[in-house]
């Protein structure tokens, strides 16, 4: 960049250069309007003055020293200082340090510290020393010697299940707890205490899935829909869906999965089965009300294919087989089309359990106390609340 500034200088000047000259001294000299160059004394460059030259770092050493020590490195590698020393205030090209500091590797550890206690939020911190004074508590308290040394297996099941127990933990705080001896080994180089041989400890993982278990305060509540609840469903369908063929099939859906005691499955649309026009039939000339007879395509308790049930017409509000004709005679489908659609797609289970959850909030049933398998259940609380005999309520589900 020198060069260039003083070359466009020259030429705003009018002074002619003879760029042909291949001795940079004299062109040098041409650019600087014959003034003197600077060279270094001991390296007899131009780069730097004497004063700045990286060989200054290097003493001067006797002719015994030289012998006895090893070869010297070469004139480009660069010149450290010893452990005690400070660095120079100039760095090998002549340019000024931006630091004087010692190489101090107290400083280092201290920074090291530093920073790895930085990596935990504060509430942590005080979690943690929680835990790992929970966990002297413990060891003082069942008289265990060196508990400052890594936990047994034995000693630290013995303390989940203590924090359980006695102290009454949820199994997220156990967690936290566990997360925190864990640090605690992890800072003083001991192995990880939830691992055995450095591979996933299944009683570990057994004991937290048991507690899980035992303390979850979550109870989930399954009412079975009876036949009371689904007489109320069928008014409030209408205003639920706008569509009419959408108000049928979810009613014949419903009707067909309580009188057939059928699983979700078996009706919806799932992956690599689902119920097709061909496998459902209706007659009329053998009962007065109508026989639907229905092939499921693979069922649970039946995986040969070969299942085929049989569900009666009852001449009421809630007649399955009302309720499916009158959904085939709106929606015109070929043979191997789906069953049971919905604005033109498939109706699966997830769509399903949402509109029956909106159904009930109308009808004024808790919608977390059902979900699809209520239907299925209220079809055999039915006839066991009329005392009808296990092996029949077995026989038709």
């Amino acid at each position: 960049m020198y060069f260039w500034d003083k070359a466009s200088e020259c030429k705003d000047q009018g002074v002619k250069l003879n760029w042909s000259v291949l001795d940079p001294e004299s062109l040098h000299a041409a650019l600087a309007n014959n003034a003197s160059t600077n060279y270094c004394d001991r390296c007899h460059t131009s780069y730097h003055l004497s004063s700045c030259c990286p060989f200054n770092l290097r003493e001067p050493q006797s002719a015994a020293t030289v012998i006895n020590q090893t070869p010297a490195r070469p004139h480009n590698s660069q010149s450290f200082p010893d452990k005690d020393q400070s660095f120079s205030q100039h760095c090998t090209r002549g340019r000024l340090a931006f630091h004087t500091a010692k190489r101090n590797s107290k400083e280092i550890k201290s920074a090291l510290k530093h920073y790895t206690n930085a990596a935990l939020a504060p509430g942590s911190k005080t979690t943690y020393k929680q835990a790992r004074t929970c966990y002297l508590q413990f060891c003082r308290l069942i008289n265990v010697p060196n508990f400052d040394n890594p936990p047994s297996n034995k000693i630290f099941l013995m303390f989940i299940s203590y924090l359980a127990h006695n102290l009454k933990f949820t199994c997220n705080g156990i967690k936290s707890y566990v997360n925190g001896i864990k640090y605690w080994c992890n800072q003083c180089g001991y192995p990880d205490p939830t691992k055995f041989n450095g591979n996933k400890w299944h009683r570990y993982q057994q004991l937290i899935a048991g507690i899980r278990r035992v303390h979850s305060k979550r109870k989930r509540i399954r009412k079975p829909l009876k036949l009371s609840a689904i007489k109320k469903i069928m008014q409030v369908i209408p205003s639920c869906l706008p569509k009419l063929s959408d108000q049928l099939a979810f009613q014949a859906a419903i009707l067909l999965g309580y009188f057939g005691f059928m699983r979700c499955s078996e009706y919806l649309y799932t992956k690599g089965k689902h119920l097709r026009r061909k496998d459902i039939k209706l007659y009329t000339k053998f009962k007065k009300f109508g026989v639907l007879k229905l092939k499921l395509r693979k069922s649970k308790t039946d995986q040969f294919n070969s299942c085929i049930i049989t569900i009666y017409g009852n001449g009421k509000p809630t007649c399955p087989f009302l309720a499916v004709s009158q959904y085939l005679k709106v929606i015109s489908l070929k043979k191997h089309s789906l069953l049971f659609m919905k604005a033109g797609k498939p109706l699966t289970p997830r769509f399903y359990n949402k509109m029956i959850r909106q159904v009930l909030e109308k009808t004024m049933l808790n919608p977390k106390h059902y979900s699809l398998h209520s239907l299925r259940s209220g079809a055999a609380s039915q006839p066991a609340d009329a005392g009808a005999p296990s092996w029949v309520i077995q026989k038709l589900g």
